[in-house]
This record gives C-alpha cells, structure tokens and sequence, in this order.
C-alpha cells in the first residue's frame, strides 16, 4: 500500500534536473560540433527541428484523432500488433516524409556539403529530445517538489473531474514509486533516438540528393517503422524497460551501420576534399 504522503525522494530532483540539463545539451554540442568540424550550416539544423515539429507534433496527431487512438474501445487500442503496426508506420511515415519534402524543397542550396544530412538530423532529433525528455523532466520537477510541500491534496480537490483526480494520481504515485536510477535510462534513450534520427536523415539525404537512389525514402519509412512497432511488442511482452532499449540500441547500431556503408558507396568525388567553412 502506497502512502500517499510520502515524500519523493531527492535523488528523483536531482536526477530528473540532470535529465534537463542533457536534453537541453544534446542539440546544442551537436550543433556546435557538426559546424566546426564539419563545416555543416545551420539552415538544415533550423529545418530538422521545423520539420519534426509540424510533422510529427501537429500534423500526425492529426491523424492519431481521425483514427481515434484515444478511445480505449476503438479496434487499435484494443490489438498490440495492430497498435504497434499503425504507431508504427504513422511515426514512419509522417517523419520521413517531412524529411523528404522539407530537404527537397528547402535545402537545395545546401547539397553542396552532404554532412548537412548530419545537422538535419540533429536539429530533428535534437529538439525531440528538449520536447520529450526536457518537459518529462520539468514535469518531473514540478509535480516532485509540490508533492514534498505536501500539496498533493491541495491539487487533487482543485481537479472538477474525478477521471482527472485519478490519472494525476497516478502520476503522483509513479513519481514516488519509481527508482531514481531508472531516470538515467531515458538521456540514453534519447541519445540513442538522436542517433537513430541522424541515421535516417543521411538515407533520406542520399533519396533527395542522389539518381537513382529514391528508394532510399520508403526504406527509411519501413526502418523506422519497424524500430518503433517493434519497441511497443518488445516493451509490451518482456515488460522490462531495459531489454527494450538494448533492443533499440542494437537496431538502430544496424541502421547506422548500413547508413554508413551506404553514404560511402554514395559519396561525391569533390566531398573528398575538405568541408567548406561555415557561414558566419
């Protein structure tokens, strides 16, 4: 039985602090590093994160309201395979998509350097990771240091509905039961999401940039697909969130493997040479 004044524990503040600080720090290093060392620009870094927030932020919940996920007794929510397939390719799908059309349309000028492809990737997974995992922690901080000045009643009583006392709850309950260690797996997921991110961006780069190499776009589709499909029947069968994310950090290593080798056999002859400066 849980005790509902119970204080959340300190290290769940400090490490829920620490996951802020990291996803505020994952676009910017990258940012930082693909500019200096490579010579990216930052009009791609500025696309990514434009593009994974129309497209998967406004335009895909879209189509999660038509499909009515939301409602416990629609057909979706109801089937793991068929949840995971549909979340699957609807995260697929919209995002590389946007990927696509937003480097085919906006980013022409930019061909010139092919490590632009890096810094699409990490504007588009990097502001994913201040969306998720930094709100997640601020959350976390709120809702912690509210609990430990004994509010929890206090915020209860002032919800109208009672659907909405018990998910906060609920939320109050995880936040106190939950190890403060298992906050560090998430700043490794999301480094690993950005990896995964940049992967596909590379593969999508080379289908826009590259005769002959179209193919690439409804791969990456199927690649991230399959990565996010699979991460809900792992997650939902062995119910350990650490076996989930090896299995993503051995996918998505495979995917970078195989963007990798791809990139090399796609390279231009004048992409030898040095990487232009960047822009100042």
């Amino acid at each position: 039985m849980i005790d509902v004044q119970s204080p959340v524990p300190v290290l769940t503040i400090v490490f829920s602090v620490f996951n802020l600080i990291v996803s505020l720090a994952i676009p910017v290093v990258l940012f930082l590093v693909f500019r200096k060392k490579f010579g990216c620009r930052s009009a791609p870094f500025i696309a990514g994160m434009l593009t994974f927030i129309v497209f998967s932020m406004i335009l895909e919940p879209l189509l999660h309201n038509l499909a009515g996920i939301s409602d416990p007794d629609s057909p979706i929510a109801n089937n793991i395979w068929l949840y995971a397939l549909y979340g699957g390719f609807a995260a697929g799908i919209f995002e590389e998509t946007g990927r696509f059309v937003t480097m085919k349309l906006f980013l022409k000028k930019y061909y010139d350097n092919d490590r632009n492809a890096l810094m699409f990737g990490a504007g588009h997974g990097g502001i994913e990771a201040v969306l998720i995992l930094g709100s997640g922690s601020v959350n976390n901080i709120m809702y912690a240091v509210m609990l430990n000045s004994g509010m929890e009643q206090t915020l209860l009583d002032a919800l109208p509905d009672e659907a909405l006392k018990t998910q906060l709850q609920t939320i109050f309950d995880q936040i106190r039961t939950t190890h403060p260690a298992m906050l560090l797996v998430a700043p490794a997921e999301r480094l690993i999401a950005v990896t995964f991110h940049i992967a596909l961006s590379v593969l999508v780069w080379l289908a826009v940039t590259r005769k002959g190499k179209t193919w690439l776009y409804p791969l990456a589709v199927v690649l991230h697909a399959v990565l996010d499909g699979a991460m809900v029947i792992v997650n939902k069968f062995t119910g350990s969130l650490l076996i989930t994310e090896l299995f993503i950090a051995v996918f998505t290593a495979a995917v970078c493997f195989f963007s990798y080798r791809i990139w090399k056999a796609s390279k231009k002859p004048e992409a030898e040479s040095a990487a232009p400066p960047p822009e100042r």
